[in-house]
């Protein structure tokens, strides 16, 4: 068995993982801490045989994802892939290489069912059960190996040991302390002093002797009472039906003196007559049955001619039975042919539309796989992609180089509008000077306003004191004082002082306004294109940056391309063809040629089954032609249509057949019927005139008169013989009809003498009563006292707990000595076959320095043999003896694996050994058949020789 694959749908922290496993002997599955080696190690055991309920629930806790997987065995050859999961709740599925279901009868051939203790202590090897199934003496040291040689783990030792502590515990010769030696001195004890309690009370049996006396006499005067009583009530009955028993012997003498009928023909007169009335109709309608089926028989062997036999039409029926198959057969031959010739005239216009000079052979020779066809469409496109790119950036800069013409030319434009410091100041101080004369001029202009408010203002208060009649001289001087001052103040804020006015003041002419707008508009230019020239500046540099970056990814872009030409020109080489193509056609080219070669190999098929098609079709027709003898030369259609008109020829004259023969059997079915039907009527009237001893009907009637007439005379003496049985018992009733009839004086006489009889049997039974009832009370006082009694309940009572003690005792014996007569045929049969393996797996490990292991039955001690001598196990070192262990687990697991072809499952079992022993251990399983699995920490480096598997975190 090899293990080729596994697959892991969801199982702990491992989700959606396959491992391909290539390696038949050792597989080392190398991860750090935490990395998931639990859980592969746990999948293979939950695929192979399963886990516990609890270890299930330890790996499920993602419910979302279907948990368990696949793995895939190659078992003699042949691939099975196993399924567990828990959507088959957790069953194990097993499928061919097919798909199809293994059946378990099948799977049992390859497949052992093993129980997983079983499994666990054979084929699982850990550290903490090794370092566990090591001894702390000497003796302790052999028997585990032993038990280690005879199931691959200590369960036997231990076995053996419990049951040793359990004998020793219930029974031990010549102990005290054991349960069974305790108890069976408190049942000597409690013996002893029962016989002694016995002794004392002798009389006690002289008791029960009297009673037993008593009870013996009472027995015997009820059996005489209850006779007594029977007999008397015999003869009281006799007596009450003396009559009736009177007429019953004078009818008895009567019917011995006349002859009896030997049978009673009466009663079946009727019966007789309508029974022979219906036989003579039954045997009129079987007659005319008889001449009908005589009929049909003839024509139905006329029919059966025409159908030449059975053989003949079921050969028919299966030809047509086929008719769908080879229509069938047919039909994919017809469209096989029009596929090769579809293909064909794709292939032509293929050949003529790819124009290479290459022969359908030279097309076929060549090793073209679709992945060489993907790769140069992949390296086309990129390098189609690659140029587009390049004449992209190209276009690029040269759209850059474009926008820094442009932002050049503005610069240049902009000199233009700059003035220079110089000439901003003179310009400014021309300003300045025209701009303070153009304000004088207006200063007389910025008081009428003023002026017209006051005006308003002195006026609206005239107005009001005309209405208030205060208009007096004295208030309107005052305010006409007031406003004159307040306009004379008005016109000294207004002036401007004379400081602030340089020279002489003249007047401003046109042409200085007009110089004064040139100087505005000058300065708002100068101080526009400084704005403008600052925002080229920025601009250029972002140009400046932009231009360099393109030109990087041009020369990055031109050298991948080149990569990508070194590597299309590797597909020349492969295919000189396409170096005479142009370098964007190399890839439809090179797939038009693929596609060719598919369809020349797609037709070469198609022309091979065309030939096996044609083949099976005219075999086919021959054999039917000549079988059914129908004209040479015709086609699987015209044969098929001739068969199918020949099968409704058959099929009509088999109807006509099959009807006739179920008249026929319809007719029989009726004839049957009306002898079964006759066959009764005839055997009753025979055992009717059997009975009647007569021997035709009319002997029967004659018969029938004479029972009548002594049927009156036997009702007489049946009437009596009943009323007697109504009264009597079967024994009574025999005696009176076996006896004579008994005088009425001597009957009276009979009765009064039993009656006097059963007075002094009573009064001895009630003496009797009376004396056993003393007897009992004597007896009851005496077992008034409990001591004996109560020593008794303790005695049983301690004597069952003794027999169940023994019993468990008994139990455990014969299982030790059934285990020991195990252990000794074990030593006898199959421990040296496990031995050898172990010593070869032991030398090999460590290099020849131990060369075998053996078991001496005298010591009952395992022996290691080395070229100049031998130790006992219990000598050895401790890396030596866990080696030692664990060459005695492959020994058995390797002898066992014989039956059960299952891998070794190894965690990390080799502490103890050292560098070199282990990298023997592991060339060893490494060129084993047996596949072994090996799960460590040790980085992936340290074992470069060996198959390993790396897990990651």
């Amino acid at each position: 068995m090899k293990v080729s694959k596994c697959r892991i749908y969801s199982f702990g922290k491992i989700i959606n993982q396959t491992y391909e496993i290539e390696e038949n002997g050792l597989v080392i599955i190398s991860g750090k801490n935490e990395s998931g080696k639990t859980h592969v190690r746990y999948f293979l055991t939950y695929m192979l045989v399963g886990l516990s309920k609890q270890e299930i629930q330890r790996f499920n806790h993602l419910h979302n994802h279907v948990f368990g997987g696949e793995i895939t065995l190659i078992i003699d050859n042949e691939e099975y892939t196993l399924y567990r999961t828990d959507k088959t709740q957790h069953q194990l599925i097993i499928k061919n290489a097919r798909g199809e279901d293994v059946t378990l009868e099948v799977s049992h051939k390859y497949l052992k069912q093993l129980d997983r203790t079983f499994f666990d202590r054979v084929f699982h090897f850990d550290v903490l059960t090794i370092q566990k199934e090591q001894g702390e003496t000497p003796e302790q040291i052999g028997d585990l190996l032993l038990s280690l040689s005879m199931s691959g783990t200590d369960a036997i030792d231990r076995t053996e040991k419990k049951l040793k502590k359990e004998l020793d515990h219930l029974f031990k010769k010549g102990g005290s302390k054991p349960v069974l030696n305790e108890q069976l001195e408190e049942l000597e004890s409690l013996e002893k002093k029962l016989i002694k309690l016995k002794k004392e009370e002798a009389s006690y049996d002289s008791l029960e002797n009297s009673i037993k006396a008593v009870t013996k006499e009472k027995c015997t005067r009820e059996k005489e009472i209850k006779e007594n009583k029977q007999q008397l009530r015999f003869y009281q009955t006799y007596l009450q039906l003396y009559h009736v028993i009177e007429c019953y012997k004078i009818a008895e003498g009567y019917l011995n003196t006349h002859n009896q009928p030997s049978n009673h023909p009466d009663v079946y007169e009727n019966d007789v007559t309508l029974l022979y009335e219906e036989k003579e109709q039954l045997r009129q309608k079987l007659s005319q049955q008889e001449e009908r089926m005589r009929q049909v028989e003839e024509k139905r062997e006329s029919v059966a001619a025409l159908i030449g036999g059975r053989s003949r039409f079921e050969y028919v029926l299966k030809v047509i039975n086929q008719d769908m198959f080879w229509r069938e057969k047919q039909r994919v031959l017809d469209e096989t042919n029009k596929d090769i010739e579809d293909l064909s005239t794709q292939i032509n216009k293929q050949t003529l539309r790819l124009g290479l000079s290459l022969t359908e052979e030279q097309m076929l020779m060549f090793e073209l796989p679709e992945e060489n066809v993907s790769a140069l469409e992949l390296l086309t496109e990129q390098q189609k992609k690659v140029t587009e790119q390049i004449m992209n950036e190209q276009a690029e800069l040269n759209q850059l180089s474009r926008e820094g013409d442009a932002l050049a030319y503005e610069r240049h434009q902009l000199n233009h509008d700059l003035i220079d410091d110089y000439q901003r100041e003179d310009i400014l101080s021309d300003i300045e000077r025209l701009r303070k004369h153009k304000e004088k001029r207006t200063e007389s202009m910025r008081l009428l306003p003023l002026f017209s408010i006051l005006t308003a203002v002195f006026l609206s208060l005239l107005v009001t004191l005309s209405n208030m009649n205060l208009f007096q001289p004295v208030i309107i001087y005052s305010l006409l004082g007031v406003y004159i001052l307040i306009l004379f103040g008005l016109i000294l804020l207004q002036r401007p002082k004379s400081s602030q006015v340089e020279g002489p003041v003249k007047h401003i002419s046109k042409a200085d306004e007009d110089m004064l707008k040139e100087y505005y508009d000058v300065l708002h230019r100068d101080e526009t294109a400084k704005v403008k020239r600052e925002q080229l500046s920025a601009r250029w540099s972002i140009y400046t940056n932009q231009s360099e970056k393109t030109e990087r990814d041009i020369s990055v872009l031109k050298e991948k391309e080149a990569s990508i030409k070194q590597e299309i020109g590797r597909f020349h080489d492969q295919y000189p063809f396409l170096k005479s193509i142009l370098n964007t056609e190399h890839s439809t080219v090179l797939r038009q040629v693929y596609e060719l070669q598919q369809g020349l190999k797609l037709r070469k098929k198609l022309g091979d089954k065309r030939s096996r098609l044609n083949e099976e079709i005219s075999t086919y027709v021959t054999t039917v032609i000549k079988d059914l003898e129908l004209t040479k030369g015709l086609s699987l259609v015209q044969v098929l249509k001739e068969v199918g008109d020949l099968y409704n020829q058959l099929s009509h004259q088999r109807q006509v057949y099959q009807d006739l023969q179920e008249e026929l059997i319809e007719i029989e079915a009726h004839n049957r019927a009306l002898e079964s039907k006759l066959k009764p009527v005839v055997e009753k009237l025979e055992t009717i005139f059997q009975m009647c001893s007569v021997s035709d009907y009319h002997a029967f009637l004659e018969s029938v008169e004479h029972t009548k007439a002594y049927n009156e005379k036997i009702k007489e003496y049946e009437t009596s013989y009943q009323k007697m049985a109504l009264y009597f018992s079967s024994k009574d009733m025999l005696s009176v009809l076996d006896n004579a009839l008994i005088d009425e004086l001597s009957l009276k006489e009979t009765i009064e003498s039993y009656n006097n009889e059963l007075q002094l049997i009573e009064k001895t039974y009630e003496d009797c009563l009376k004396n056993l009832a003393t007897l009992h009370a004597e007896k009851k006082q005496m077992e008034t006292s409990t001591i004996y009694r109560d020593v008794a309940y303790q005695f049983n009572i301690k004597r069952e707990l003794f027999n169940k003690k023994a019993r468990e005792w008994l139990m455990y014996k014969t299982s030790y000595d059934q285990l020991l007569q195990t252990k000794i045929e074990f030593q006898t049969s199959l421990l040296p076959s496990i031995l050898n393996k172990a010593s070869e797996v032991f030398c090999f490990v460590t290099d020849g320095r131990y060369t075998a292991i053996s078991f001496d039955s005298t010591t009952s001690e395992l022996i290691v043999d080395y070229p100049s001598g031998s130790f006992k196990v219990a000598e050895l070192s401790q890396g030596t003896l866990d080696q030692l262990v664990i060459a005695i687990r492959l020994g058995v697991a390797t002898e066992l694996s014989r039956t059960f072809p299952m891998p070794f499952i190894i965690d990390d079992s080799f502490v103890h050994f050292d560098d070199e022993r282990k990298r023997r251990l592991f060339d060893y399983l490494k060129q084993q058949e047996r596949q072994s699995f090996y799960f460590t920490t040790e980085p992936k480096e340290r074992l470069k020789e060996y198959h390993v598997m790396t897990l990651e975190e």
